[in-house]
């Protein structure tokens, strides 16, 4: 049997449970490929799927020859398909998601904050992975006033609800106060 410490994990299990098989089922680069920009794309996604469980990496490998390209549907699929398919299986933690982090460190993150809608453009954010248009800004922030009168109205399943939001909150509110340090530090330098 098996030991949990034997099990590859991070960059080992996808080289291990996705780059390997593909390369023994007999996936080649694509021709409009260098080897070079071939491996690049494959070390690529050994460092962004580092996070992903076994079971994903395998359910994954999969995918891809199942969905390998080509004359003789041998070939590699694109970096952006892989990658699309692997967050289908597995989102990659918030904090490996640059948008989560970087939007609420800008400038952004304070106006969020001023306006008592940091949570709710978090939960944005994640959903969407990509910076809200003015036109969702509006919706998020009416998400936000919609959470605040249920919030003062009260309530058991409210409370298990506030209690959510405080802790995304609570997180939010770190990675803003980072960003306002960093600004300061850049001011000030």
């Amino acid at each position: 049997m098996e030991s949990q410490s034997e099990t590859p994990t991070g960059r080992d299990a996808v080289r291990a449970l996705l780059v390997e098989p593909l390369r023994l089922a007999g996936l080649v680069r694509q021709r409009k490929f260098t080897a070079k920009e071939h491996d690049a794309q494959v070390q690529k996604l050994v460092e962004r799927l580092a996070y992903m469980r076994a079971d994903n990496l395998v359910t994954l490998c999969e995918t891809v020859v199942d969905h390998a390209v080509g004359d003789r549907a041998t070939d590699w699929p694109s970096y952006a398909s892989v990658w699309k398919w692997a967050r289908r299986l597995q989102a990659p933690p918030d904090n490996e998601r640059h948008i989560m982090n970087s939007w609420l460190r800008s400038v952004e993150g304070p106006i969020a904050r001023q306006g008592g809608y940091l949570a709710e453009l978090y939960l944005w954010l994640k959903k969407h992975g990509r910076p809200p248009s003015d036109h969702d800004t509006a919706r998020i922030r009416a998400e936000a006033k919609e959470r605040a009168r249920r919030r003062d109205r009260g309530g058991q399943q409210d409370l298990e609800e506030m209690e959510y939001y405080a802790r995304i909150e609570r997180h939010c509110l770190d990675l803003v106060d980072g960003g306002e340090m960093v600004r300061a530090e850049g001011v000030d330098a």
